[in-house]
């Protein structure tokens, strides 16, 4: 997918720098910025990598950057080269595949699922029935609040706590899958 993040600081009564402040995406999805600024250009950069990483030149006022795509899990947190004051982050969240197995069943890929603190999953569903992955021992909409149906893809679930954390399927209690937060 691709996603729009806005940049400004002209209009007091717009919010100021990147918005959306948190833009959550997939990985293997794309986010390009536009500029809503009359006479200024901005330069949106990873923090901690080189000014030029994503864009060699700034973003000119009124104009629409080109595509980048974020294909590994985890938290990008992003400056404008020239307002240091703009800041904004991309959560990138792991994807876990609901889907059929040679044996006739349906499993969680990955099992187990390694995922920093503070990291989000989705879970994309392939196989032609719902399902609503929930923490073993907790309710059927700790995580979700309905099911995910053939062919879409779950809300991001944050997990911000280490451990080991076992689930399964509210609908279909014998699959399984793990994540381990670290």
């Amino acid at each position: 997918m691709l996603w729009p993040i806005s940049v400004q600081r002209e209009n007091a009564a717009e919010p100021f720098g990147f918005d959306p402040q948190v833009r959550q995406m997939q990985a293997g999805d794309s986010a390009f910025w536009h500029n809503l600024d009359h006479d200024t250009g901005h330069q949106p950069y990873p923090i901690g990598g080189n000014t030029d990483t994503w864009f060699k030149e700034p973003i000119p006022a009124q104009a629409t950057s080109d595509q980048v795509r974020f294909s590994a899990a985890g938290t990008v947190d992003y400056s404008c080269a020239l307002h240091p004051d703009e800041t904004g982050t991309i959560d990138v969240a792991a994807i876990i595949s609901i889907g059929p197995t040679f044996e006739g069943g349906v499993a969680f890929s990955p099992s187990p699922l390694k995922l920093a603190v503070k990291r989000s999953a989705v879970w994309n569903n392939s196989d032609s029935n719902a399902h609503r992955p929930m923490p073993k021992d907790g309710p059927p909409d700790a995580w979700l609040q309905q099911d995910i149906a053939p062919g879409d893809t779950s809300p991001f679930v944050p997990f911000n706590t280490p451990g080991l954390i076992e689930y399964v399927c509210a609908i279909h209690p014998s699959e399984t899958g793990s994540i381990t937060v670290a």
